[in-house]
């Protein structure tokens, strides 16, 4: 057997489709081909645009540039802090007083960047972060993805003097896992954070 198969061109399979259609139309216009047709009414699909539902506005996430202050910074020193998110989702990072639990930097930082923060006074903080995508600024918080996480042990920014010289604290955080890291973090509820 033999089979010839020849290719039609797209106008062609065009004017196909539309005599299938017009046949489908027919038929269901006459259900039968007797001498006495009946008419089929079909109801308005709608009346107007009122009733018919729209689908939800899209829009691009939002993202604050890194260094944003989400609320403003409490206290000032020449003690520094340097945070790198290297996740791929924006992250926000607390430091909150142990002592009175006041939240002293409240700050954000982009996606796989740094953030240098050099004008913190002496204090015993706790730091708290939360990563995730869609920053909400009126809730304060991710619309997506959000993870909240405090590493267990508080930072310490202090004065030491030597010799007559001040010397003030210098630290460096990542908020992604990093091979032989040794901060230990915990998960925190969003009434913790």
């Amino acid at each position: 057997m033999t089979v010839i198969s020849t290719a039609l061109r797209p106008t062609q399979r065009l004017r196909r489709i539309a005599a299938l259609i017009g046949l489908c139309s027919l038929a269901a216009a006459v259900p039968s081909l007797t001498p006495n047709p009946q008419r089929i009414s079909f109801p308005p699909i709608a009346a107007s645009l009122d009733g018919i539902a729209t689908l939800p506005t899209l829009r691009l996430p939002v993202s604050l540039p890194t260094g944003t202050h989400v609320t403003p910074p409490i206290g000032s020193g020449y003690s520094q802090l340097t945070v790198k998110n290297g996740n791929p989702v924006d992250a926000v990072f607390k430091l909150v007083d142990v002592n009175s639990g006041q939240t002293l930097r409240f700050m954000y930082v982009q996606a796989n960047d740094n953030l240098t923060v050099d004008d913190l006074g002496t204090c015993t903080c706790d730091l708290r972060f939360a990563t995730g995508i869609d920053w909400d600024v009126e809730q304060q918080q991710f619309r997506r993805s959000m993870a909240l996480s405090a590493f267990s042990d508080p930072a310490e920014f202090a004065i030491t003097i030597e010799d007559d010289i001040e010397y003030w604290s210098t630290l460096e955080v990542t908020l992604h896992p990093v091979p032989e890291g040794k901060a230990q973090t915990e998960a925190l509820s969003e009434d913790e954070f």
